[in-house]
């Protein structure tokens, strides 16, 4: 009896385990650190940014956020609902906001269900140039946003690497 008991948990545990939905996974760029605080301070889960930088002293940063489905509130039941939620609220912090079309290169849409866009401001700064990928991951989504100062520097090596080196993984 208890042999079958604990085959029967063991096959309920591994089934729980193969519906859990995956996790992001990404290269930090070389020289770039984890900022818990400045995390904090931005309602994201992880902020990184290069070595010697603070939230606010800092021309580059990497914010990773997280915001669970819910089916019950249209803003976020779907990719799209969350994208458009989302841009929503930022054009209305920064009405002169620009945006261009812009996907990453390494991250594969027959794969990942993902959008993407750059956005900057018309007066420079306000706000401040950078690229946002918002992914579905099955039971959520994650906004991941590279900002810089410069929007010229949107386009480096560096940038394309993070975002091509995002990926979603099965928990072990």
């Amino acid at each position: 009896m208890k042999a079958a008991f604990a085959a029967a948990l063991f096959l309920l545990c591994a089934a729980v385990r193969a519906e859990e939905p995956p996790a992001l996974s990404y290269k930090i760029p070389e020289g770039w650190v984890a900022d818990e605080a400045g995390a904090r301070q931005v309602g994201a889960q992880v902020m990184f940014m290069p070595k010697g930088g603070t939230r606010e002293k800092t021309d580059r940063a990497i914010t990773i956020a997280y915001q669970a489905k819910d089916e019950t509130q249209p803003a976020i039941s779907d990719l799209e609902s969350y994208f458009r939620a989302e841009m929503e609220l930022t054009l209305q912090r920064f009405a002169n906001l620009q945006a261009a079309r812009w996907q990453p290169k390494g991250l594969d849409p027959d794969r990942v269900h993902y959008m993407s866009i750059e956005l900057f401001g018309k007066e420079p700064n306000h706000p401040p140039p950078h690229r946002l990928v918002i992914i579905d991951s099955g039971d959520g989504f994650y906004s991941i946003t590279f900002t810089d100062l410069r929007r010229d520097r949107l386009a480096d090596r560096v940038v394309e690497e993070f975002f091509g080196s995002i990926r979603l993984e099965k928990k072990p």
